[in-house]
C-alpha cells in the first residue's frame, strides 16, 4: 500500500514537471523556428501519454 502511494506521488511529480516543460515550450514557441515548434508539439503529446 505504501509503495502504491509512493508510485502515485512520483507520477504526480512527473506530470507536474511535464506541465512546466510544456508551459515553457509554449512560452518560447513564438521565438522558435518552425521545426522546433513541431518538435515541441511532439514532445508535449509524448509527455501526456
Amino acid at each position: 500500500m505504501c509503495r502504491a502511494k509512493e508510485r502515485e506521488r512520483a507520477r504526480e511529480k512527473e506530470l507536474e514537471q511535464c506541465s512546466r516543460n510544456i508551459a515553457l515550450l509554449l512560452l518560447s514557441a513564438r521565438t522558435l523556428p518552425l521545426e522546433e515548434c513541431v518538435w515541441a508539439r511532439l514532445f508535449s503529446s509524448a509527455c501526456l501519454d
